[in-house]
């Protein structure tokens, strides 16, 4: 880039922090303040401010970090009716360059905020020049993350700074800048703001920027690719650098991995932390190269959100009305979205009795189409509202109870490429050649459990026989099926391995039928059938040890994060999941919201988690409901 006619010396407040923390709260912005250079004159025009409405009132009488008072705001128009404005005037200028003294007002403050606010950002506003960089160009002694004083030091600048606010900062560029056009300096190579991130490929490990990448934890399970980009909205991220991470059975684990073009921006990242993306709040960690190969390697890359290997677009419907038939669903999709082959293309999940068991997975000819049927999410079908997720073709073999002849019936059908040699057809009936192990550790794997049988049992294990039980949330129960051989060897096992620790665990073992195994994994939650997975032995102290999900290691780590879930205590140990979505029927909650806590014997608790769409509706929840009766028993309300 050419050096440009003006210069705008560009800086941004916001309603929390300042200096080198801006943008690392989150907070909405509530000033812009700018002063135009004419870099031929080496003449500075009058310093301007315009103050920005933030999302939440600032208490009256209060005075911002950056010096801006409450009243200020008053009146103040909103982001998006600022920018139109700001851009017009400087559309006025015609040629013109921005300068700030970092990336932060551009990456960390007005790109977050205007992706969060679905805000369109003029184009100017994915270049700039970072002061700082620029000094260093020809004062080597000058560092990356130097202060502005620091520049005006160096440079033999007089800065006279009475506060640290936008005007004090943007009198400090404007001065710096001069000095800089007066020694003969031109900009040159403005630092760029990707437009678009690119998912039509896939990440190629082999080449990675050093400390470049990031781990996102608590993510909606929902959520696609264009979600991670937006929530990393201003830093620029490596062609096909967005991978989720799957379990064992294709189902998202709620991480992502994301690798930047460098390590200053994964700096910038690690700042967003607790950062929300819709209601839920993301825990970002720094991530080494073996944790981008192995969720690049053995987990599933998603460049589209849907697509499966196998070339077929999936999504995952739950909570449907038991009666619901194929036809009923391609009919509550409408012309909103069109399923690939229309009935043939509807999976019902039904249980080894034949009951449906409210579950569907649904087929869909293209990425566009599914964006469409996302739009479906959360809508009614019949009395009860449904949820979708996306899913995989591996997950749909995985779930469906269905011999490896039908299911190659099924591909056939609809032209679809299924690996059958994964399908775990032989998981069904009542012969007991399954064992159930139970106490696992919520981090082991499905490699760790094949270890645990030895040698002596691993030659009997069926292929793709092992199979970790996840809770609603998507995270281990710490029960896992395993399919043998035979009957025998199944009974050999469990009477070899009860007890036998894993780590500093024993695990129980159990031999039990293909249905019981079946039953248990069609569902999120664990072996109960009810609730959208109950957990076992969870126990918010800590203090047991059983096999469910939850205190501790990683059962149940998922559920909202944002004040949304409410713990109720003192129920009937006869209450059901039904039971408690209907007494909390007129906050819109489903069986699926409540997971019930059960002890290591599969005795109810007595307690019960339920999460509500928002906090304020869970706040809502809790001063009508609280010491209600179900049954005969008051019921206490907190919030978890």
């Amino acid at each position: 880039m050419s050096c440009k006619k003006y210069v705008v010396l560009f800086s941004v407040d916001t309603v929390g922090e300042t200096g080198s923390q801006l943008g690392s709260d989150g907070t909405d912005i509530a000033a812009f303040t700018w002063q135009v250079l004419d870099v031929a004159r080496n003449q500075a025009q009058p310093v301007q401010t315009k103050c920005i409405k933030p999302r939440t009132a600032v208490a009256e009488g209060k005075t911002l970090l950056c010096g801006i008072q409450a009243s200020d705001l008053v009146g103040a128009e909103d982001l998006h009716s600022v920018l139109i404005k700001f851009q017009s005037e400087v559309d006025k200028l015609g040629s013109f360059c921005f300068v700030v003294s970092g990336p932060l007002p551009f990456r960390q403050c007005l790109h977050p905020e205007a992706s969060r606010k679905k805000i369109p950002l003029p184009g100017c506003f994915y270049t700039y020049f970072d002061l700082v960089k620029e000094v260093s160009k020809s004062v080597p002694s000058v560092l990356p993350g130097s202060t502005l004083q620091d520049v005006a030091n160096m440079l033999g600048v007089s800065l006279v700074q009475q506060s640290c606010g936008g005007r004090e900062e943007v009198k400090a560029l404007c001065a710096i800048t001069q000095k800089l056009l007066s020694q003969g300096h031109t900009f040159s190579s403005a630092e760029t703001i990707d437009k678009n991130f690119d998912s039509c490929v896939t990440l190629s490990v082999a080449a990675l920027p050093s400390k470049s990448a990031v781990r996102l934890r608590g993510l909606p399970f929902q959520a696609s690719v264009d979600d991670v980009a937006s929530f990393m909205a201003g830093l620029n991220i490596v062609p096909g650098g967005i991978v989720f991470g799957v379990s064992a059975i294709g189902r998202r684990t709620g991480e992502a991995i994301v690798v930047l073009q460098d390590a200053e921006y994964a700096q910038l990242a690690l700042k967003r932390h607790h950062h929300y993306l819709n209601q839920r709040y993301i825990e970002v960690y720094e991530a080494t190269t073996e944790d981008v190969v192995h969720f690049a390697g053995n987990l599933i890359a998603e460049d589209s959100g849907t697509q499966d290997p196998s070339g077929v677009f999936v999504l995952r419907l739950q909570g449907l009305p038991y009666r619901a038939t194929e036809q009923e669903i391609v009919q509550f999709f409408g012309d909103a979205a069109l399923v690939k082959g229309e009935e043939e293309g509807v999976f019902i999940v039904r249980y080894p009795d034949g009951r449906a068991s409210g579950d569907a997975f649904v087929l869909f000819p293209s990425e566009s189409e599914v964006e469409k049927a996302m739009a479906k999410n959360k809508q009614q079908l019949g009395h009860r509202y449904v949820d979708i997720f996306r899913s995989t073709v591996k997950e749909m073999q995985r779930v469906l109870p269905m011999t490896e002849e039908q299911a190659t019936h099924i591909a056939d059908a609809l032209g679809i490429a299924v690996d059958t040699s994964e399908y775990p057809g032989a998981m069904r009936g009542s012969e007991k050649n399954c064992v159930k192990l139970r106490g696992l550790p919520w981090s082991a794997t499905s490699e760790q459990v094949m270890e645990f049988f030895g040698p002596e049992f691993q030659k009997e294990i069926a292929s793709q026989g092992v199979h970790l039980v996840l809770n609603s949330q998507n995270r281990p129960t710490g029960d896992c099926y395993v399919q043998l051989s035979t009957t025998e060897a199944a009974k050999e096992a469990s009477e070899a391995l009860h007890k036998k620790h894993m780590g500093t665990r024993y695990i129980e073992v159990f031999q039990c039928s293909g249905d019981e195994a079946a039953h248990a994994l069609m569902h999120r939650g664990a072996s109960t059938g009810r609730g959208g997975g109950a957990f076992r032995g969870r126990r918010r102290d800590g203090g047991s040890r059983g096999g469910g999900g939850g205190g501790g290691g990683g059962g149940g780590g998922g559920r909202g994060g944002g004040g949304n879930t409410v713990k109720a205590r003192g129920l009937p140990y006869s209450t059901t999941a039904e039971e408690i979505a209907e007494f909390f029927s007129d906050f819109s909650i489903d069986e699926k919201d409540v997971e019930i806590v059960y002890d290591n014997f599969e005795r109810s608790t007595g307690v019960a988690f339920i999460s509500f769409s928002t906090p304020s509706t869970a706040q809502q929840a809790i001063r009508e409901k609280n010491r209600q009766n179900i049954g005969q028993r008051y019921v206490e309300l907190t919030l978890s």
